[in-house]
């Protein structure tokens, strides 16, 4: 599987249809796991099992090494982290229901950190256990 498949699928639950709110949750959220796992993919590639993001706290291990980072990596892991926000949000708010503009914001996140990870070295990445680069 390949998460990209993620990001298709929020595509395809924001298009309408039953279960309104349970759709754009599911939609948001899969729109963070596409760019979550393409992000810890790329940093993986780049420094191997240094990164360590395959364990409890990968997300925030992930986002961190961008965002403790300089210039365009510090973007991703800013971008990150606030599709997480939105993330969580929709999996545990159900007291909120998300519109279809926090859909499109969601899965428009997504598209550009997964746009942008080609672009950059994610060697440079900050080791969040450290605060050293990888």
């Amino acid at each position: 599987m390949l998460a990209s498949e993620f990001l298709e699928l929020a595509r395809t639950l924001s298009g309408g249809g039953p279960y309104e709110s349970a759709r754009l949750r599911s939609a948001i959220s899969r729109s963070y796991y596409a760019a979550f796992l393409n992000a810890r993919d790329h940093l993986l590639e780049a420094v191997g099992k240094r990164a360590r993001v395959k364990v409890r706290g990968a997300h925030d291990k992930v986002w961190k090494a961008y965002q403790w980072a300089e210039g365009d990596l510090k973007v991703i892991g800013l971008a990150l982290e606030a599709l997480k926000g939105m993330r969580e949000d929709a999996d545990y708010e159900l007291t909120h229901d998300p519109d279809n503009t926090s859909v499109l914001e969601a899965i428009s996140i997504s598209e550009k950190i997964q746009a942008q990870l080609p672009n950059v070295d994610a060697s440079n990445c900050v080791n969040p256990d450290t605060g050293q680069k990888y």
